[in-house]
């Protein structure tokens, strides 16, 4: 079923996301019907938004197209200086035949363990499907 506000889907059937412009959220609720007290900032923009109103904790996506990443507002407390540090890997999409590579340790997984996609031959200490 797709979900739509002010006549946009918003979310569509394949359960996928879209939405454009700024997100405001003014209660979050847990599964009890609680409130969640605490409140979070969370733009997605090319360019980093303004740190002097925003609390530490702050999330960023940059949507930019050569960097794609989420970033975490870190107030230090020695310099009262926020930064904006990332929080992910940029994604890179390995130019425009849209491949790009992960790279695991093998020793991260137990015997058994699967990621799909992997190439068995490149990772030992683990079954690769």
């Amino acid at each position: 079923m797709a979900i739509k506000i002010q006549g946009q889907t918003v979310i569509d059937d394949s359960q996928n996301i879209d939405v454009t412009g700024t997100v405001t959220a003014t209660d979050y609720l847990l599964p009890n019907g609680s409130s969640i007290t605490d409140s979070a900032s969370i733009t997605v923009s090319g360019t980093a938004p303004a740190t002097t109103t925003l609390d530490e904790g702050a999330l960023w996506w940059n949507s930019s197209a050569d960097d794609a990443s989420l970033y975490v507002l870190y107030d230090d407390p020695d310099t009262t200086a926020k930064f904006w540090v990332p929080a992910s890997p940029s994604i890179s999409t390995g130019g425009t035949s849209g491949g790009g590579s992960i790279i695991v340790d093998a020793g991260d997984f137990n015997s058994g363990s699967s990621v799909a996609g992997a190439d068995n031959d490149q990772v030992e200490g683990g079954v690769f499907d």
